[in-house]
Order: structure tokens, then C-alpha cells, then sequence
């Protein structure tokens, strides 16, 4: 299911109707500005026409099922890919940060796993896969500086006035990953930092968030899963500018599996609808909506898809009791940066209980 059941409501405002159970000034926000060059009534024709291969392997990396084009990863295969990839990169005239990178740590920079995420997130596609790698490096090294680029992130490499945006946790990782074990990255805008000044912040969490999740070989693999939720007063959000998430999409090795996006009201819809424009057709056809504020159906909705809702926080409808302070508390002193430690602590709280 593309929609949630309120998809009727945001249809009606494209045909000059007054949809129902929405103010005057959204609703007037939303009806007089000038329209997205991609709307959802394009997404929806669109993943309605797509070819049904197209189409199935959509559904699948949605529900977490096995695609019949899944490839088999022998030592051969791999190693043959990694040398090409490493031509690849080698004819690339532009790529400062990757150079220096080899130069500071070679060992990290071109070693066999590090590779073979980024040609999992491409698919195998060594073009693609080699302007990734150089991205990465370009961006990586924007965000973080040389001192903490060539060498895995810890938590302690986000800068001092990342505190705020940590600390709030509109950014991260689920506690519980969805039924076929990918993990689930949640983006809830009214727990951003979202002050002006502070918009990087909140990308070099995304960063270490994203980049702390893709080291299990499941989510190289099957792809990640994103909870996408804004329901902030119409005007109070400071915008990122769109090249910056891009840059951010386009140099990690991120494999879209789903992205589950809430629009609870017209002006979040009307973001929604200018991001579109600049997401490939492949991610649009992951993209699946829930709009209005029925939470029970979209818990149900969300489950159909390997979601439950003990699985979920508050803020979208689950029952999840999660201490998030604890958790970045948990981070900070074991100094790994990793997410494993989290269940550890949750069972040690439960046998002290």
C-alpha cells in the first residue's frame, strides 16, 4: 500500500477541494503556493507504472524478503570486483581526499571490507561505486576534518556543538531492528537541533548514525530501513539545503530498503513534495506514505511491513520504552561507538531487576 487511508484527503487540494480535518492556513499555504514539480500524485502514478520486476523488488526490499536477483558474494567474485574498483578509482582524475587518505591510512582506506560496502550499496556497479568512494572521502573529510576522516568514527569525533543535536535524538537508531533484522534509522524533525547555525550538526549525526549502521554485513546487504517524521508548526523549521543531504546519500554506502515517511499536515507535505524531485526513481519506489494522524492504522500498516509497534517510540505511535539519555551515556563511556553495547545494558537493567 503506496498511501495510508487519509490519501484521498491530500488528493482533494490538487483538484481545488477543501480537504477535511486540516486548517484554514495550511490548507491555504498548501493550495496557493507554487506546485512541487513532483507531488505525490506523481509518486503514485509512477510506482503504479513501474514494470513489474521493477515493481517486486521493490516489495520485497520492503517487507525484508530475498530478490531473485540477490548475488551470490563468492571470495572470487568479490576479489575480481575489488580489483576493478581499484582501476576504477585509479583513472579518476579529481580526488584529493581519497589520495590523502590512502596516504594516511592505506590499510583502512582501500582494505576488503570497506570496499565491499561500497559495492554492496551500488550493487556491483564499479562506476557508480567508485564515485561513491571518492565522495565519501570529499564529504567525510568536510564534516570531520582530517584528524577523525581516515579512520573508523567514534561518537567522541562529533564536535562540541554537536552536543545538542545528540543529546535531543532526532536522529538515530532503533533499539530493535525490523523482523529480518535490518536495522531502522529514525529521523524525527521536532527533536532536530534546529537551530540555523547548527544544520551541519545535525548531518554529521546522520553521518555517524548512518555510518555506525551500515558495519553489519545484514544492512550492507538487505539495506536499511527509515522512519521519517515533521510535524513542526509550518515555518518554524530552518531548511538543509538539499545538495547538502544529497552529498550526505550519495557518499555513504547506503542501501535504501524503505523509507516510511509521516506527513501529518499540508505544509510537511509540501517539503515532502520538493525533496521528491530529487530522489532517483529506484528510492521513490521504497517511498511509502502515511498521512494524517491515524496512528493505529499506520501501526498496522507498518507491521504488514516488518515493523511492530513494541518496536516503534512514542513519537510514531509504538509502545517502545527506550532511555535514550542512557544510551548515549552507554556510548560516551565505552568510547567504541558502536550500537551493540545497547542490548548488554538493557539485559544487565533487566537481571539487576
Amino acid at each position: 500500500m503506496l498511501y495510508s487511508s487519509a490519501e484521498n484527503d491530500k488528493m482533494q487540494c490538487h483538484n481545488n477541494k477543501s480537504p477535511r480535518d486540516s486548517s484554514t492556513t495550511q490548507k491555504s499555504f498548501y493550495c496557493t503556493q507554487e506546485k512541487p514539480k513532483f507531488t505525490l500524485k506523481h509518486l503514485w502514478e509512477e510506482i503504479n507504472t513501474l514494470a513489474d520486476d521493477k515493481k517486486e523488488d521493490a516489495e520485497l526490499d520492503l517487507l525484508g524478503m530475498e530478490r531473485s536477483d540477490t548475488i551470490d558474494e563468492t571470495k572470487e567474485f568479490l576479489s575480481r570486483k575489488i580489483d576493478a574498483l581499484l582501476e576504477e578509482l585509479d583513472s579518476i582524475d579529481e580526488k584529493e581526499a581519497f589520495e590523502l587518505a590512502m596516504f594516511m591510512n592505506p590499510d583502512y582506506a582501500v582494505s576488503k571490507s570497506f570496499m565491499t560496502k561500497f559495492l554492496r550499496a551500488d550493487r556491483y556497479d564499479i562506476h557508480k561505486t567508485a564515485k561513491r568512494i571518492v565522495k565519501y572521502w570529499d564529504r567525510k573529510v568536510q564534516l570531520f576534518g582530517t584528524e577523525a576522516s581516515f579512520r573508523p568514527l567514534e561518537l567522541h569525533d562529533l564536535k562540541h556543538e554537536d552536543m545538542a543535536a545528540i543529546l535531543l535524538g532526532g536522529i538515530r537508531r532503533l533499539p530493535d531492528d525490523d523482523l529480518s533484522g535490518r536495522p531502522i534509522i529514525m529521523s524525527y524533525r521536532k527533536f532536530w537541533d534546529n537551530r540555523p547555525s547548527h544544520m551541519e550538526s545535525n548531518l554529521r549525526l546522520l553521518w555517524y548514525v548512518v555510518h555506525d549502521s551500515v558495519e553489519e554485513e545484514l544492512a550492507q546487504t538487505s539495506g536499511l530501513v527509515w522512519l521519517m517524521k515533521n510535524d513542526m508548526p509550518m515555518g518554524s523549521v530552518s531548511m538543509i539545503p538539499v545538495e547538502h543531504l544529497l552529498d550526505v546519500r550519495d557518499a555513504l554506502p547506503i542501501r535504501c530498503a524503505g523509507i516510511h515517511w509521516f506527513l501529518p499536515n499540508y505544509w510537511v507535505q509540501y517539503m515532502f513534495e520538493h525533496m521528491l524531485a530529487f530522489t532517483s526513481p529506484e528510492i521513490r519506489a521504497r517511498v511509502r506514505i502515511y498521512t494524517g494522524n491515524d496512528s493505529k492504522t499506520h501501526m498496522e500498516e507498518l507491521e504488514e511491513y516488518g515493523i511492530p509497534r513494541e518496536s516503534l517510540p512514542a513519537e510514531f505511535g509504538g509502545t517502545l520504552v527506550f532511555n535514550y539519555l542512557e544510551w548515549i551515556t552507554f556510548l560516551l563511556e565505552d568510547d567504541s561507538g558502536t550500537y551493540s553495547g545497547v542490548q548488554d545494558m538493557d539485559e544487565e537493567s533487566s537481571d539487576e531487576d
